[in-house]
C-alpha cells in the first residue's frame, strides 16, 4: 500500500489522458470477457464431441472460438496502442515539467548538476513511465480476467467457486511471508558489509602506522573476521530461501491437489459431467497466469521506487523566488552597492568582499582589476540570479530584492563578449524571449542597430 501511494503523484499526471485510459479499459473488458467465455465454449465442445456426438454443434463452437479469438486480438491491439500512447504522452509531460522546473531553479542548482545526472534523470522518466503505466494497466486487465473467470466458475459450479474464494488469501499470505523473510535477510547483510568497508577505509587511512609496525598480518586476520560475518549472513539468507520457497510451492501444490480432488469426488458422485469438469479445469488453468502476475506487481513496483523518488524530489524543488512588492514601471538606473559580500559555492571561496560602488544614471563604468568570477558575480547580483551573503544593493533608492524579478529584468539588457545562438536562425535569435512576437520591421531595426 505504501509503495502504491508513492506512485500516486505520477499516476495523477495521467488524468489529462483519461480518454486513452478509458479506451484501453474498454478494450481490456472485451479481452477479459473473451477469456471468461472460453471455458463455456470448451464445455460446448466437450458436450458435442463426447456426449451428444453432434457435428453441427462442434462446428458452431469452433467458429465461435475463432470469432472470439479475433475479437480478443482486435481488443488487445486497441488496448496496447492506447497504453503506449498514454505512456508516450506521460513521458512528454514529465520531460516538459522537468525542463520547466530546471529553467525556474535558482542558479546555484546549475552548479551542482552534471551531464550524467541529467541523462540519468531523463532515462529514469522513460523507465518509470513505461513500467508504471504497464504495471497499472496489466493489473486492471488481470483483475478483470479473474473477475470474469470467477463468474464463469460460479455459473458452472457454486461449490468450486466457494472453494476457490478461500485460495487467494492463502497464496497472498504465503507470498507475503516469503517476501518478508527475504527482506529481513537482505536487511541483515548491509551492516556486515558496512563493517568490512569501514575497516578497509580505516586500514587505508592508517597505512603508515600499519606498515611501520608490521601490522599487515593482523589487519588481514581482522578483515577475514569481517568477511566471515558476511559469509554467515549470506548462508543464513540462502538457508531461509531454500526452506521457505519450496515450502510455499508445496502448500500451493497441496491447494491445487485439493481442488482437483474435490472435482474428482464431484465427478464420481455424478454431480459433475465430463464437459463441466473440462470447463472448470480450463477456467482454473486460465486463472493461474493472471494471479501470478498480480502477485508480482509489488515486486515490480519496488524496483522503480528509487527512480520515482529521484524524479519527484527534483520536481518538488523550490523555484527561484521572484516576489517583490515595490511597484516600478521604468528604472532610471541609479545603482548602489553597500558593503556587499558574496561567497561562491562553486569556487568555495569569497568572490566579493565589502564592495561599495555607486553608479549614476547614464554613467559608463569600466571594471579593471576584477577577475572574470568577480565580474560574473556582479552581473548575477544585479540580475538577482544570486543573492549577496551580506550587504545590500539599491536600485533607484529601492532595495533590489523588493523589485519584482520580471520588472527588473525587463529594464536590463546584457551584451556578452561571446555570441550566443539560442534559436535556429538570426531572426529567431533577435526575436528570442520577450521579443518573440515582434514583426519583421522590429527584427530588421534591431539587426541594423546592433
Amino acid at each position: 500500500m505504501t509503495q502504491l501511494l508513492s506512485y500516486l503523484p505520477i499516476l495523477r499526471r495521467l488524468i489529462p489522458h483519461r480518454e486513452l485510459l478509458l479506451l484501453s479499459l474498454i478494450a481490456m473488458f472485451f479481452v477479459a470477457a473473451v477469456i471468461a467465455f472460453l471455458p463455456i465454449l470448451a464445455k460446448l465442445v466437450l458436450d458435442s464431441v463426447f456426449l451428444q456426438k453432434d457435428l453441427t454443434s462442434l462446428h458452431t463452437a469452433a467458429i465461435s472460438i475463432i470469432l472470439l479469438l479475433v475479437v480478443r486480438g482486435v481488443a488487445s491491439y486497441a488496448s496496447s496502442y492506447s497504453i503506449h500512447k498514454a505512456i508516450s504522452q506521460l513521458s512528454i509531460d514529465l520531460r516538459k515539467e522537468t525542463f520547466n522546473k530546471l529553467l525556474a531553479l535558482p542558479v546555484i542548482h546549475y552548479l551542482r548538476l552534471s551531464k550524467h545526472e541529467i541523462e540519468k534523470l531523463i532515462a529514469q522518466i522513460s523507465q518509470v513511465t513505461h513500467n508504471l503505466v504497464n504495471n497499472f494497466c496489466n493489473l486492471c486487465q488481470d483483475c478483470l480476467i479473474i473477475l470474469g473467470l470467477m463468474i464463469c466458475i460460479l455459473y458452472l459450479n457454486k461449490e468450486v467457486f466457494l472453494l476457490l474464494l478461500l485460495i487467494p488469501p492463502l497464496l497472498i499470505l504465503i507470498d507475503q511471508i516469503t517476501h518478508d523473510q527475504s527482506s529481513n535477510s537482505n536487511a541483515e547483510n548491509p551492516p556486515a558489509s558496512a563493517g568490512l568497508i569501514e575497516h578497509i577505509l580505516q586500514s587505508i587511512k592508517n597505512y603508515r602506522e600499519i606498515r611501520v609496525n608490521g601490522g599487515q598480518t593482523c589487519e588481514s586476520k581482522l578483515l577475514e573476521k569481517e568477511a566471515e560475518a558476511i559469509y554467515q549472513a549470506e548462508m543464513q539468507q540462502a538457508s531461509v530461501k531454500a526452506i521457505i520457497i519450496p515450502l510455499g510451492d508445496g502448500v500451493t501444490a497441496l491447494i491445487i491437489i485439493a481442488i482437483f480432488y474435490f472435482i474428482a469426488q464431484q465427478t464420481f458422485n455424478n454431480i459433475l459431467d465430463l464437459d463441466t469438469v473440462g470447463a472448470l479445469l480450463a477456467a482454473i488453468l486460465l486463472l493461474v497466469n493472471p494471479f501470478r502476475r498480480i502477485m508480482n506487481v509489488p515486486k515490480q513496483l519496488q524496483r522503480d521506487q528509487i527512480s520515482v523518488k529521484a524524479i519527484l524530489s527534483f520536481l518538488y524543488q523550490e523555484p527561484e523566488h521572484g516576489t517583490g512588492t515595490q511597484p516600478i514601471d521604468r528604472i532610471h538606473g541609479r545603482l548602489l552597492f553597500e558593503q556587499v559580500h558574496f561567497y561562491s559555492h562553486n569556487l568555495r571561496k569569497s568572490v566579493l568582499n565589502q564592495i561599495d560602488i555607486a553608479i549614476e544614471p547614464c554613467q559608463t563604468i569600466a571594471f579593471t582589476g576584477y577577475t572574470a568570477a568577480q565580474k560574473n558575480a556582479l552581473i548575477d547580483l544585479i540580475l538577482r540570479l544570486q543573492q549577496p551573503n551580506h550587504g545590500k544593493i539599491l536600485l533607484d533608492d529601492h532595495a533590489l530584492i523588493d523589485i519584482p524579478v520580471d520588472k527588473l529584468r525587463a529594464n536590463i539588457a546584457i551584451i556578452t563578449k561571446d555570441s550566443v545562438l539560442l534559436d535556429d536562425s538570426i531572426a529567431g535569435n533577435i526575436a528570442y524571449g520577450a521579443m518573440r512576437c515582434s514583426n519583421e520591421a522590429d527584427i530588421t531595426a534591431a539587426a541594423q542597430n546592433s
